[in-house]
């Protein structure tokens, strides 16, 4: 798999959708042999896996809460937060087994463990 990232956080949809369309074609139009890692500065994480997905991306990374950063680039906002993928999903028709219970604990727990207010549970429902 070859996962297509976006460790700032400030790309803009119209360009994740150009990439990923030149990148599926490269490979024989093969969207399977893609993931995508979207980190959330700029608020377009959701937005950018929505045009990887309605190219045919179905794997993507995320964190509970939004949680992580990079090291390499200095004010990078954490993951796209798995609240807000399934979220995405959801909006799609998409399974995802995911236990939101057992995910809304986590959230609970990794906040009073780090003692911060991570990302809020809900995300939007971006249109089709």
């Amino acid at each position: 798999v070859i996962g297509l990232a976006d460790t700032l956080g400030r790309a803009q949809p119209e360009e994740v959708s150009s990439l990923v369309r030149r990148c599926i074609e490269a490979e024989g139009g093969n969207a399977d042999r893609f993931a995508m890692h979207m980190h959330d500065t700029g608020g377009m994480a959701q937005a950018n896996c929505v045009e990887g997905l309605k190219q045919g991306i179905v794997e993507f990374d995320s964190a509970v809460g939004g949680c992580g950063g990079c090291n390499f680039a200095p004010g990078a906002k954490g993951n796209l937060s798995t609240q807000k993928l399934l979220a995405v999903l959801e909006n799609y028709g998409l399974s995802h087994g995911v236990n939101k219970d057992i995910l809304s604990s986590t959230h609970s727990f990794l906040e009073g463990s780090l003692k911060r207010e991570l990302d809020p549970e809900s995300g939007f429902s971006p249109p089709r």
